[in-house]
């Protein structure tokens, strides 16, 4: 009997985890989603008022929001919110 509930147990605790998983992966997607300034549009803004070029950049979530981080070749960082387009602080 102490057998079987254990496997139960562990099958309970694998399915929450691949569901909270799941539920992650589909929640960052949603999120990513909803950005309306492109790739372009956050580079050509970060090096306008950087005054420096983008060596590198992605498309993240920060605190349930799309954020483009972008590393510049003046070793500085930037980072936009891609809905707003506005400059993120920090």
């Amino acid at each position: 009997m102490k057998m079987t509930l254990s496997l139960t147990a562990a099958a309970v605790v694998l399915i929450a985890t691949v569901t909270g998983v799941h539920y992650q992966k589909t929640e960052r997607q949603h999120i990513l989603s909803t950005a309306t300034i492109d790739m372009g549009q956050a580079v050509e803004s970060a090096e306008q008022t950087s005054g420096s070029r983008v060596k590198s950049a992605k498309l993240t979530v920060e605190h349930g929001q799309p954020v483009y981080k972008m590393k510049l070749m003046n070793h500085h960082k930037y980072r936009i919110n891609a809905v707003s387009g506005a400059a993120v602080a920090g």
